[in-house]
């Protein structure tokens, strides 16, 4: 349970993608190709990416959270990055709200100290 959770409006539920059963990676696709956000190239790409799903009670997938570790030259440090995507029907909810703030709670608590310990901050997209 995360500090965010009672900020979703009613119906809503945020998930981390590895521990759900709820949302699978076609569930993602889907989600991406219906509201035409990225290339079906793009979207291969960001899958292993995805760190959080949020879902509604009668929409299902609604919205996903993407990160990803890049150096950045001009700091020459790596930084996490993250997106987040909410389906257009959802935008005026709180979703992307607690999906970003989620993102950066779960960036800031290692998942592997070899990992965590590499980057020195984070980067919204």
């Amino acid at each position: 349970m995360s500090l965010f959770d009672g900020l979703l409006d009613d119906g809503y539920q945020v998930q981390v993608f590895d521990e759900t059963d709820d949302v699978t990676g076609d569930d993602v696709l889907a989600l991406w190709d219906r509201e035409r956000a990225i290339t079906r190239e793009a979207a291969d790409r960001r899958l292993d990416q995805v760190l959080l799903v949020a879902t509604h009670v009668a929409d299902g997938l609604v919205g996903v959270a993407t990160t990803y570790l890049k150096r950045n030259e001009q700091l020459r440090m790596d930084l996490w990055h993250f997106r987040v995507f909410v389906g257009e029907p959802h935008r005026s909810s709180s979703v992307a709200r607690v999906l970003a703030l989620k993102a950066i709670e779960l960036l800031e608590i290692a998942k592997t100290p070899e990992e965590f310990v590499a980057a020195i901050g984070k980067c919204l997209l």
